[in-house]
């Protein structure tokens, strides 16, 4: 098979690729569903970074693009960044994932890549954004603040789902209060000023800060994270 044959079987088989990775995402549950919140699994996770970078590129480019964002590689870490994990069939929390585990999803993102894209083209589909090492320091950074913000999001809508409950369940909302202070650190030290991340999150530090005074209102002390 010569080079465009080659690639004509890859192109006529794209649906059957994409279906592929779809469902190995739909089964893989991530980790915030171990620690009573909404069940998320990778795909739905996907789709929504995918919106969220979206907005967030949108203030960026609104406010000038001082930083140069590609919106390519922002985007397409955002749609595919986690398909490694559909494909192993195992999300490893963040902060204990080891260099092997690392080394395993990548090598079976790699291997989707490789199945289902046509050599002519492949160089658009790297390595997500954080595992790529020819990605700048500013494309990294502005993706560590989709995915920081992302938990934020992700928090803040467990805590106004919380808040149209009858009953109030105390220690998931101290949990997921606890993300958005943790996220706060992080964003805290970034180096870069993005417009976009200090609008959105300031935001969600304002909606945080009413439901947490709704709480106050009723007498009610949140107990200590268990997270």
């Amino acid at each position: 098979m010569n080079q465009e044959q080659y690639r004509e079987r890859k192109l006529a088989r794209f649906e059957l690729w994409t279906r592929r990775i779809i469902r190995g995402n739909k089964k893989v549950l991530r980790f915030q569903a171990k620690h009573g919140a909404s069940r998320e699994n990778v795909i739905e996770h996907e789709a929504k970074t995918i919106r969220l970078a979206m907005l967030l590129l949108a203030y960026e480019i609104k406010n000038g693009n001082p930083h140069s964002l590609n919106p390519w590689k922002i985007l397409y870490c955002a749609a595919t960044h986690d398909d490694g994990e559909g494909s192993t069939g195992i999300d490893h929390h963040a902060l204990l994932k080891t260099e092997a585990d690392q080394e395993v999803e990548n090598h079976h993102f790699e291997r989707l890549i490789a199945d289902g894209i046509p050599m002519d083209v492949k160089n658009f589909f790297s390595l997500p954004i954080d595992q790529d090492d020819s990605i700048d320091d500013v494309h990294k950074i502005f993706w560590r603040c989709v995915e920081d913000i992302g938990y934020a999001y992700f928090a803040i809508g467990e805590l106004q789902e919380e808040e149209a409950n009858t009953l109030w369940d105390l220690q998931r909302i101290a949990d997921f209060n606890l993300v958005i202070d943790r996220v706060k650190e992080c964003l805290d030290q970034v180096e870069l000023d993005f417009f976009s991340v200090q609008l959105i999150f300031k935001s969600i530090l304002k909606e945080r800060e009413r439901i947490m005074d709704i709480i106050k209102a009723t007498g009610k002390k949140l107990p200590e994270p268990n997270l």
